[in-house]
């Protein structure tokens, strides 16, 4: 009977204790639900088979996304190389608004290019670009602000040739 008993508080006892990780925050969740209480990095409690951590990594992101390749208004092809740095400053909302925020804005960033790059003609493509950049910057912007995550930095250049194809 003691051995059923240790066995029962030590099953307690490894369901109360959780480790977040210094690059994470964790978000409890009471019987499935969101609640206010973030939490991290070490050792957490937590009550057992009523709460849960749901956990988000904070550490920034910086990546180069692979070559884009599109058509401008006018039909000539043309291929952009995109990098993007962002960092968490809500946790909370990181792990509210997408499963994984890091893809969620890679995929948004990528599907901005495409569609707006039919906005774009190849003949103003040198007067037009800087513009059409700080639009992809503003949306991306404001896609992260939702997520609780900050830009740091975007950048995406031209890698087609400036003149037009024969």
């Amino acid at each position: 009977m003691h051995w059923i008993l240790l066995a029962l508080f030590v099953i307690l006892l490894l369901r109360t204790f959780r480790v977040v990780r210094p690059t994470e925050r964790g978000l409890i969740l009471r019987l499935g639900k969101s609640t206010k209480r973030v939490v991290g990095p070490g050792l957490i409690a937590i009550l057992p088979f009523v709460d849960r951590i749901r956990r988000v990594s904070i550490e920034p992101l910086s990546l180069s996304l692979p070559i884009q390749s599109a058509i401008t208004r006018d039909e000539i092809p043309i291929q952009l190389q995109a990098s993007l740095d962002a960092e968490v400053k809500n946790p909370r909302l990181a792990l509210i608004g997408a499963r994984d925020w890091r893809v969620h804005l890679i995929s948004q960033l990528q599907l901005l290019m495409k569609e707006r790059l039919e906005e774009l003609d190849f003949d103003h493509l040198d007067s037009s670009f800087p513009k059409w950049i700080q639009s992809i910057r503003r949306e991306i912007d404001a896609a992260a602000n939702v997520l609780g995550v900050q830009i740091t930095g975007l950048s995406i250049s031209n890698l087609s040739p400036r003149s037009r194809p024969e």
